[in-house]
């Protein structure tokens, strides 16, 4: 769903009639009026950086679907936890202190951590809790995943959910893993590396093996 802004490839600014009843802007972009929502992205910075405003706590379905021109890197505040229904394609992002579910983020080429978030650790293009006892999603890009040795646990779709998704070529998989068949996924990967510790494995084929 387009805004009616889509295609004013020139629209260098956004101002909202402050006794406007439904809206409000902030940065060139359409929020809510109470100024919790961003609701349109419109115009971004010169540098094609977008700073969500502090006071944003949700992004709109379409938020990013009908601006003006993409922004080249979003930056969200701490306010905001999660995307819900998302429908629109960035390339680059940084989540905040507060953001807390990436279920529907990992496939964003470029992701990017606030040091300060309270739920995740981001190494190398892998996604794990913040005392790194459990791994939680390989990013798309990644290349190698080397599990720090506090993991114990891995989730079911870390490696997502079929052949192709990812680019990870080497897995090396901590000495505190004991069981791997309940999400290990491998049909694309070149090298793994079985910690000491594994006891139980599924469908990994002999060329990929390394103890």
């Amino acid at each position: 769903m387009d805004s009616v802004f889509s295609g004013c490839d020139s629209l260098k600014e956004m101002e909202v009639n402050a006794e406007n009843a439904s809206y409000a802007s902030d940065k060139g972009s359409i929020l809510s009026k109470d100024r919790t929502t961003l609701l349109y992205f419109v115009v971004a910075e010169e540098d094609g950086t977008y700073t969500v405003p502090h006071s944003v706590t949700q992004i709109g379905k379409y938020a990013f679907s009908g601006g003006v021109k993409k922004p080249n890197h979003i930056i969200l505040s701490d306010g905001v936890q999660s995307f819900i229904d998302i429908n629109f394609h960035i390339d680059s992002i940084t989540l905040g202190k507060n953001f807390k579910d990436i279920s529907n983020i990992c496939w964003i080429e470029n992701i990017y951590l606030s040091e300060e978030n309270l739920y995740y650790r981001l190494i190398d293009g892998v996604f794990y809790n913040k005392e790194q006892t459990e791994m939680i999603k390989v990013l798309a890009d990644a290349k190698v995943c080397n599990m720090p040795q506090t993991v114990n646990s891995v989730a079911a779709d870390a490696l997502g959910d079929k052949s192709g998704e990812l680019d990870l070529q080497e897995l090396y998989v901590s000495d505190q893993i004991t069981d791997m068949t309940k999400w290990f996924k491998g049909n694309d990967l070149k090298k793994v590396h079985i910690g000491k510790s594994v006891n139980a494995v599924s469908r990994i084929e002999t060329k990929q093996l390394e103890t």
